[in-house]
C-alpha cells in the first residue's frame, strides 16, 4: 500500500461522502492535501519525495500551482536547490504587475507541482499561461492523481499517489479497522 495514501488517511486529508468537485463532478472521496502544512513531518516526507522526482527531470525551475501546490514546491525547492517561481492566479494590477514572481527568463524548462489532479483544467490554466511568456513545461508532479481517464496535458505526468474512486480505499479502510 502507498505509504503516502496512509499519511493522507491518518491525518484525516481522505473524506468520503457525496462530494461536488471544483470541476463539477461528483464523487464519493473528496481529499483535502492542505491539511499537511500542519503536519510538517508529513510535508517533509512528501517534499522530499517530490524533489527526487524533479531532481531526475530536466528543469531549470518549478512552480507551484496556488495554492495547494505552492508548500509542496517551496519544500522540494529548499531540498534539492531547485529554483523555484511563483505564479500568481491573476496578474498584479500595481507596481511590476507580474504574473510570475522570481527569476526565469523564457525557454527556461519549468516542472509545475500541484497537490490534486483531478480533470487537469487547472493545470493547464497555469501551463498556459507559463508558456505565453516563454517558458517551456514539459512535466507536472501532482501529490495525489485522482483523474480517471488519460488527462491530454501537452506534458509528462508524475504522480505520489492516485485514487480513482471509494473501491480503492477498502484496503486502507480495513488496515485501520
Amino acid at each position: 500500500m502507498n505509504r503516502f495514501l496512509k499519511i493522507l488517511y491518518e491525518i484525516g486529508c481522505i473524506k468520503t461522502g457525496n462530494f461536488i468537485l471544483k470541476s463539477g463532478k461528483k464523487s464519493d472521496v473528496y481529499v483535502d492535501i492542505r491539511k499537511i502544512i500542519s503536519h510538517p513531518d508529513h510535508l517533509l516526507d512528501v517534499s522530499m519525495e517530490i524533489s527526487n522526482i524533479a531532481k531526475e527531470l530536466p528543469a531549470d525551475k518549478i512552480c507551484g500551482i496556488p495554492y495547494g501546490g505552492i508548500p509542496l514546491a517551496t519544500g522540494a525547492s529548499i531540498l534539492k536547490e531547485i529554483p523555484m517561481i511563483q505564479i500568481r492566479k491573476k496578474t498584479k494590477d500595481h507596481g511590476m504587475k507580474n504574473l510570475v514572481e522570481g527569476k526565469w527568463q523564457p525557454g527556461d524548462r519549468v516542472i509545475l507541482i500541484d497537490d490534486v489532479i483531478t480533470t487537469g483544467s487547472s493545470l493547464l490554466e497555469y501551463k498556459e499561461k507559463l508558456e505565453y511568456i516563454g517558458l517551456i513545461v514539459e512535466h507536472v508532479i501532482v501529490f495525489v492523481d485522482r483523474s480517471q481517464e488519460d488527462l491530454d496535458l501537452g506534458c509528462t505526468l508524475h504522480s505520489l499517489v492516485k485514487i480513482d474512486n471509494l473501491e480503492d480505499l477498502k484496503e486502507l479502510e480495513n488496515y485501520y479497522e
